[in-house]
């Protein structure tokens, strides 16, 4: 439905959107996920017409749309401010666009009532904005921007000013009101959390380009880089050295010590240099040495921070080098470990298919 050929945007020597491409299927809710500064807000602009490509093409359904203003382009945009007119009441700021195309009002009042209904606000249409909450707020920008019908949605960081609470409830209002209502979405935002739970295909970007374009599990369970594991959650990185390569497992010594691991990048060769890669939530802390079935690194414990749901441990290895271990509280209180104190032994174990093994 939506595809960009290399496009790029450039300010002067100062490249903000690397060339890239990117195909976008009907129906989707696709997510641009990167921290401030990356491009993200730019590309959403150029797909909205807002800014002008330095190069490249934006295609809708097949047609050129580069070069057509924004109020031509069958895409609607839901800003980060919301931007609602404050002296106008929440009828009149979803109905604006009909009345500036000379909708009927009998149209106007039956779409403005399902636009409405739609994101949940009936009986609201008398409410000034200053009267209704961050949520219900945005609430009203999204009925002013569905109610055109657009082909395309465009979202730009419309979560980022409410409360997490709200945040939380806003993030599954929004996947249901992008199944209902069938438009495509693409949502730009840096908090991982919104892209993971939302959306069906996310891409990572970085510094203008995309590291990864996948699925929310592809991109947290198998990153293709560094910065990925890094941004999309967080992750304990080694050096390594490939010791084996055969079709079903991949053998990496890390910190002197050897192990099979099951995932990595199929073009490894012995002797290869690679980082190797550990999600803290993986991961759990043992009075006892690893199993046959299990790795495990010696250290001593030496912080602990209280998560609420989690206890994330820091345990200083032999080497030198510290690693992160997040652990269910149900289960640090089932294990006593509760009790471990500040500089006490313990072993940090993870079974032997965990892990992830990337290109250095």
């Amino acid at each position: 439905m939506l595809a960009l050929n290399a496009i790029s945007k450039r300010y002067g020597d100062v490249s903000v959107v690397e060339p890239l491409d990117l195909v976008i299927d009907e129906g989707e809710f696709f997510c641009i996920l990167g921290s401030s500064g990356c491009g993200k807000t730019t590309l959403l602009r150029m797909i909205a017409g807002f800014d002008r490509p330095t190069a490249g093409r934006i295609m809708l359904d097949g047609v050129d749309i580069t070069d057509v203003p924004p109020n031509h382009r069958d895409v609607n945009t839901v800003f980060q401010n919301y931007a609602l007119f404050p002296h106008y009441r929440v009828y009149d700021n979803v109905a604006y666009g009909l009345k500036v195309r000379k909708t009927p009002e009998a149209e106007i009042r039956d779409r403005v009532a399902a636009a409405l209904e739609l994101v949940g606000l009936s009986g609201f249409e008398r409410r000034m904005p200053a009267q209704l909450s961050g949520g219900q707020q945005q609430r009203v920008a999204l009925a002013r921007a569905l109610i055109n019908r657009p082909r395309l949605l465009l979202l730009d960081e419309p979560l980022s000013a409410l409360d997490r609470k709200t945040g939380e409830q806003m993030r599954q209002e929004l996947a249901d009101l992008q199944a209902r209502s069938g438009i495509t979405f693409v949502f730009v935002t840096h908090n991982q959390a919104e892209a993971l739970s939302m959306a069906s295909r996310v891409a990572v970007m970085n510094r203008g380009v995309f590291e990864q374009c996948s699925t929310p599990f592809e991109l947290y369970q198998r990153p293709q880089t560094r910065f990925v594991g890094d941004f999309v959650g967080s992750m304990n990185f080694f050096q390594g050295v490939v010791t084996e390569v055969s079709p079903d497992r991949l053998g990496v010594e890390v910190l002197g010590q050897s192990r099979i691991e099951r995932r990595g990048a199929s073009d490894l060769a012995p002797g290869d240099t690679v980082v190797f890669g550990l999600r803290p939530e993986q991961l759990r802390v043992s009075l006892l040495a690893p199993k046959d079935y299990e790795n495990g690194f010696f250290g001593q414990i030496e912080r602990t921070l209280f998560l609420g749901e989690a206890t994330q441990l820091s345990v200083r290895l032999k080497s030198g080098e510290r690693i992160d271990v997040k652990v269910p509280n149900y289960l640090m209180l089932e294990d006593k470990v509760m009790g471990l104190e500040q500089n006490e032994d313990v072993w940090v174990v993870w079974s032997k298919g965990s892990g992830v093994v990337l290109h250095a």
